[in-house]
């Protein structure tokens, strides 16, 4: 099971824990079982689940050996840490309140730190006899978000100028135009005045059509 922003893994059938393999007496207990196809352990975000009627529910992990584990060389086989203990989904397991509601666990919520986690169990616990089955579906592992990603993202918005703020500074870098041309025409008339001694005549408006007449820059 996976979608957008999900984890890939397989999800066992729910295994009914008894207490005698022989009679067909109901223990109120099953078990769902999580492994991870690619073999990079999980760091978990948060877990997202439909409740089926379950009363309370429980999740263990194995972690991936640390260094100083594999020093030891124990052949002891991993041991299961609890993640969640007897989370309680129904305020009364004979009422069907909460029964069908969907719930999300995030890893501050959790007894240990849910980082590189190799397999996951779900217990599942009912002690009614009310409900024939229970379970819970549509189980998503969503991994833990990266800080650091998360934090140049927010630090590259914040560098990002603003559309406005980028009109602002690309119209704050060129001077006015039309303070151009009038200052031209200034200078024009009087370089004009001191080569002819004579006042200048009427002053055409260097501007045309945007652009400036090459012709009028002209002083000899």
């Amino acid at each position: 099971m996976a979608g957008k922003d999900t984890v890939v893994c397989r999800f066992k059938n729910p295994l009914v824990i008894k207490l005698n393999p022989h009679d067909n007496l109901k223990s109120g207990c099953s078990v769902i079982e999580v492994s991870f196809p690619h073999l990079k352990p999980l760091e978990l975000g948060k877990i997202q689940f439909s409740n089926n009627y379950t009363g309370y529910l429980t999740i263990k992990a194995q972690f991936k050996e640390t260094n100083s584990e594999k020093g030891t060389g124990s052949a002891n086989p991993r041991k299961w840490i609890t993640l969640i203990k007897n989370k309680q989904l129904m305020p009364n397991i004979h009422y069907d309140i909460c029964g069908q509601d969907d719930f999300i666990i995030k890893r501050e919520e959790m007894l240990e730190k849910p980082d590189n986690i190799l397999y996951m169990r779900f217990i599942l616990r009912q002690p009614s006899p009310t409900w024939l089955q229970f379970s819970i579906e549509n189980i998503k592992l969503i991994p833990k978000v990266d800080t650091e990603i998360a934090t140049e993202e927010v630090n590259y918005n914040l560098r990002m100028p603003s559309i406005n703020a980028s009109k602002t500074i690309a119209s704050s870098a060129y001077p006015d135009p039309a303070k151009i041309a009038t200052s031209l025409q200034n200078l024009w008339a009087l370089m004009y005045s001191r080569q002819t001694g004579a006042p200048p005549p009427f002053l055409k408006k260097l501007e045309v059509d945007g652009s400036y007449d090459v012709s009028t820059l002209s002083y000899s």
